[in-house]
């Protein structure tokens, strides 16, 4: 668990969301609700795109009824270059770039989250070109990633997130330990 998922679902908690453990791995279960009562909505989980650091980003594809979405969380100038620029509203993402730029300069994490609604006929040559692309023996990697290329396109910004990098316990004690004995500390992250 990521602390950038783990504060996904804090942060939908404080709105009234709750995510509920479920034993079906092909299911994702929702709860909204508060003292009056609460709604369940089970999202189908039809594919989730793991994230790596040459992605920078990660994508999950869920049904909800008859309308399917995907979702993707990742690196800003990365989900920039993959959001519909002519229906994203420019208001929106510069705001979300001031403050990723304001608080990744502070040292947080920063994230962009991006999605777009698509047609069954989408996710289905979505999906049998991916099958394809996982038997062929020669290309296989490339193959993949350029089917996740096709569908992680075209989205719409719908935030940021920020999150508190902490270091494990006792690691600026020790960190500081190896300034004092005169050894030079370099610390290297996929962020900003």
């Amino acid at each position: 668990r990521s602390p950038d998922n783990l504060e996904l679902v804090k942060s939908a908690s404080l709105q009234g969301f709750k995510y509920d453990e479920n034993d079906n791995i092909n299911e994702i279960v929702i709860i909204l609700g508060d003292e009056k009562g609460t709604k369940k909505k089970i999202l189908q989980k039809l594919q989730r795109i793991e994230f790596s650091s040459e992605r920078k980003r990660e994508s999950i594809i869920v049904k909800e009824g008859d309308i399917i979405k995907l979702y993707m969380k990742g690196a800003d100038n990365v989900i920039e270059e993959r959001l519909n620029l002519e229906s994203q509203p420019k208001i929106v993402l510069n705001k979300a770039k001031y403050y990723v730029n304001l608080f990744s300069g502070k040292g947080y994490r920063t994230l962009f989250i991006a999605m777009k609604v698509l047609t069954q006929r989408e996710y289905d040559t979505f999906s049998i070109n991916l099958e394809k692309a996982k038997m062929d023996t020669k290309n296989k990697k490339k193959l993949v990633e350029e089917c996740y290329d096709s569908i992680e396109k075209n989205l719409t910004l719908i935030g940021a997130t920020i999150v508190e990098d902490k270091l494990q316990d006792e690691v600026p004690e020790v960190i500081e330990d190896l300034r004092k004995a005169g050894i030079k500390i370099w610390m290297l992250t996929g962020d900003k």
